[in-house]
């Protein structure tokens, strides 16, 4: 369908759209995990503001719709389900291609999975396992957070523990967001005429319940949470980069004081030891800027190695350690790329607490000039690592 551009009308009422077959059009639908409105593929108030950002061109924010497979409440009660630990809980889940939206919780119209699957469907709390919207690219930041996730054995029932009630597979995941849905008012009530609600409120995104009421701040300095959270390796590596420093004099590659000693007990110690240890260094966040101070206790290549693993910094998933060698390529050839110093010369273990940072992407941060989509990830990873099962707050 082509679009065509509404008129805005005088005030922010709901706008009755009866000529193209649903009075909803302009009734907002958010995402589950990043709060960010799904846009409607039919003209609605949002036909007049435009998406596209110039790195990654395309709207991001068109609606996919998130469902369990039948037997879901069965899964939840087998206790086997209570943690996730180096298991992928992917096959309870479907991730559902929209093929139109018409805007509201009845709007949707989906790719059926088979030949008997009505493509009408809705957001209805009263669906034993009911239809949750997300964007894509916040799916796939969901999938890397439970794979993530699942290297630790966290046990998402035991509410009594530090860490109970923390999601660790996306059924998991999944569970939580049922229960917003059919917390949020009006409850079981059948469709969802309101946006799904999120404890912290998304974390600083507008939800509205009427699409008019986004149209001024889609057009001024929302643009950051407008960022496609997903961008490409190349980018997030270089953007990386960049703002490492270089490695300090001899006199500081070594560790003094106390952390020489405990360098001389950690080399004594078993392999495996060594491992636990390492493991629980994991994940560099929240640190404050005291501990911004290096010990040099572990070598530059540990560092490096748990960077790139994806181990110390899990948000910055698509870090890609083959760049080094083209950047590398690039530097030697005539195409400069602004890199503060030699890639063989960075202070691997600086930018790794320089990256765990609670304020990293603030303005101030390492990251608080850097590309919008990484700032926009950032608070969803967040999202996601706060959520936990009955709401239960941090």
């Amino acid at each position: 369908m082509a679009f065509i551009q509404v008129p805005f009308p005088a005030t922010s009422q709901a706008f009755n759209d009866g000529q193209f077959g649903n009075p909803y059009c302009n009734e907002a639908v958010v995402c589950v995990v990043c709060g960010m409105v799904c846009k409607p593929t039919v003209p609605s108030a949002l036909s007049e503001v435009s998406w596209d950002d110039e790195q990654r061109p395309g709207d991001w924010t068109h609606p996919s719709l998130v469902k369990a497979k039948p037997g879901f409440r069965a899964w939840c009660k087998d206790p086997s389900s209570a943690t996730a630990y180096k298991r992928d809980d992917s096959d309870i889940i479907e991730l559902f291609e929209v093929q139109q939206f018409r805007g509201g919780a009845t709007g949707f119209v989906i790719v059926p999975k088979d030949e008997n699957q009505d493509p009408r469907v809705s957001i209805n709390t009263r669906d034993s396992e009911m239809f949750i919207p997300i964007h894509r690219a916040c799916f796939r930041i969901a999938e890397q957070f439970c794979k993530y996730q699942s290297n630790f054995k966290i046990n998402f029932r035991d509410l009594s523990r530090p860490n109970g009630g923390q999601p660790s597979s996306i059924g998991h995941l999944y569970e939580i967001w049922m229960k917003r849905a059919r917390t949020t008012l009006p409850g079981l009530n059948g469709p969802l005429r309101s946006p799904i609600t999120e404890p912290t409120g998304y974390a600083g995104a507008l939800v509205k319940t009427s699409l008019w009421d986004y149209v001024h701040f889609m057009n001024s300095d929302y643009q950051k949470f407008q960022a496609c959270p997903v961008g490409d390796s190349y980018t997030t590596t270089i953007t990386i980069l960049q703002r490492a420093t270089k490695t300090p004099t001899e006199d500081w590659k070594f560790p003094y004081g106390e952390y020489r000693e405990l360098q001389m007990r950690i080399s004594k110690l078993p392999k495996e030891i060594v491992l636990r240890i390492a493991e629980a260094l994991q994940p560099f966040h929240l640190l404050s800027s005291s501990q911004l101070v290096c010990t040099r206790v572990f070598p530059p290549e540990f560092w490096r190695a748990k960077l790139f693993g994806g181990e110390m910094i899990p948000w910055l998933f698509d870090l890609d350690e083959s760049v080094i060698e083209q950047v590398s390529a690039r530097l030697t050839a005539t195409a400069p790329l602004n890199l503060p110093v030699s890639l063989g010369d960075i202070d691997w273990e600086l930018l790794c607490r320089q990256l765990g940072q609670r304020n990293v992407c603030h303005r101030w941060g390492l990251l608080g000039d850097a590309e919008p989509f990484l700032w926009n990830r950032h608070r969803i990873w967040k999202l996601l690592s706060r959520s936990r099962l009955l709401h239960r707050s941090l």
